[in-house]
């Protein structure tokens, strides 16, 4: 739970704005709560907005690489269209913005240490290329890896790069905030004395020697080790934007094919699926049945009760003709109204009408009450079964009419029944 006395000080808009705008940007997440209409750039906020907005984004739980994405797009963004062109000019100037909460505290302010959090270098030795930082603010984990990240590839002065986080621990002096220990591996490019190894390799044509000192070769390899670990961390954002597109995608088609009140296919997938269904029945001889079933007197039931009523009623009965698939290939359609097609994986028409017979009863064992209904005081449906090999010259067209064709019949002797060819 919050406490409210640690949520002190005030946080930027450009900040939350550029927290949000860094996944947005990557299309990672969706709406995340905050309103970004009502966030302007140039005022400051209460620090309890950048916990919400950070527990929000939590709340949608981006992968990792998304969040180590996100950290390098924000960094683009506070150096870009935020103050980070004025305040550093370097990647050893980044480092150093980051000792004493200064990067920090550019975008956060008021409040003591313990209020709002800060960061500081415990440990820092240029010659041998290591930065250690104790941070302490709400954000943590691959978000502030890339944050770190993201400020060494802007300048190019940097051969290598390498940035670990330490577990984030809660902060003992204020549990919004987490503590852990970042470390920075780098190396900078080395200034040697006529030394220019990108001139040489762009002036290197094919067939020609290239002739470099060991220091070259030794920077060569630095530079060769920073970008295996920068494809690394393209290829992981990679698969994780391909692993979710093939989500959205598969979302996208469960979406275009089901019916949106009853959650059974639509008549679109109905559509596109039985020719060919009928289709592989042919190829394979295989028995085929199929029954359309519409509600007893529905008019009359959403006349009587309303439409709300009428839209809850479909869905109970959907759900329990879905509720007595038992096989991989059977499959429920929404073909209209009230209206329903169900394809039966069957072997025989004895085992296809039993099914039916349990719609049937099932259906009524709802007990929904229906006044209007002359065979039931409850809703109750007709049904028209087909069941029969498929013939080469049988058309999807002519299987849909017999079918539709025993519905009728269905509902002239009497409603709550089911007719097959046969009976």
């Amino acid at each position: 739970m919050r406490n409210e006395k640690y949520i002190e000080g005030e946080t930027a808009g450009t900040f939350l704005l550029g927290i949000v705008k860094s996944f947005y940007d990557l299309n990672a997440l969706p709406e995340c709560g905050v309103n970004l209409s009502k966030i302007d750039p140039d005022k400051w906020y209460p620090f309890s907005l950048l916990n919400e907005t950070i527990e929000a984004i939590n709340r949608a739980q981006p992968s990792e690489s998304l969040l180590f994405q996100a950290g390098i797009n924000f960094f683009r963004l506070w150096y870009e269209q935020g103050p980070g062109k004025d305040m550093i000019f370097s990647s050893l100037d980044w480092v150093h913005l980051n000792d004493l909460s200064s990067g920090y505290n550019s975008v956060v302010r008021g409040g003591s240490r313990e209020e709002i959090g800060w960061c500081d270098i415990r440990y820092f030795d240029e010659e041998k290329g290591i930065a250690i930082y104790d941070n302490v603010t709400p954000m943590h984990g691959p978000f502030v890896v890339g944050l770190y990240y993201g400020g060494f590839l802007i300048f190019d002065d940097i051969e290598y790069v390498e940035i670990a986080e330490t577990d984030p621990v809660p902060y003992p002096e204020n549990p919004l905030l987490s503590h852990s220990t970042i470390t920075v591996n780098f190396r900078l490019k080395p200034k040697f004395a006529g030394m220019d190894i990108d001139n040489k390799i762009d002036t290197l044509k094919h067939g020609e020697m290239l002739s470099l000192s060991a220091d070259e070769v030794e920077s060569l390899v630095w530079r060769y080790k920073g970008l295996k670990i920068s494809k690394k961390i393209s290829e992981d954002y990679s698969n994780q934007i391909n692993s979710a597109l093939a989500r959205s995608i598969n979302t996208i088609r469960e979406i275009s094919i089901t019916d949106g009140l009853t959650n059974v296919f639509n008549r679109r997938h109905f559509s596109e699926s039985f020719p060919k269904i009928i289709n592989r029945a042919k190829r394979h001889n295989d028995f085929f049945c199929f029954l359309i079933l519409d509600i007893d007197f529905f008019k009359q039931y959403n006349d009587t009760y309303g439409h709300l009523k009428g839209d809850e009623a479909l869905v109970h009965v959907a759900t329990t003709i879905k509720n007595q698939l038992r096989r991989t290939d059977d499959q429920c359609f929404r073909l209209g109204g009230e209206e329903f097609g169900v394809i039966i994986d069957a072997n025989r028409e004895d085992q296809a009408l039993a099914f039916a017979k349990t719609i049937l009863h099932k259906i009524e064992g709802l007990k929904i009450e229906h006044k209007k209904n002359s065979v039931s005081p409850y809703i109750t449906v007709s049904i028209g079964l087909i069941c029969r090999s498929i013939r080469y010259t049988d058309s999807d067209d002519q299987i849909y009419k017999e079918a539709d064709e025993l519905l009728y019949k269905a509902k002239k002797n009497g409603r709550n029944r089911v007719e097959t060819a046969n009976k």
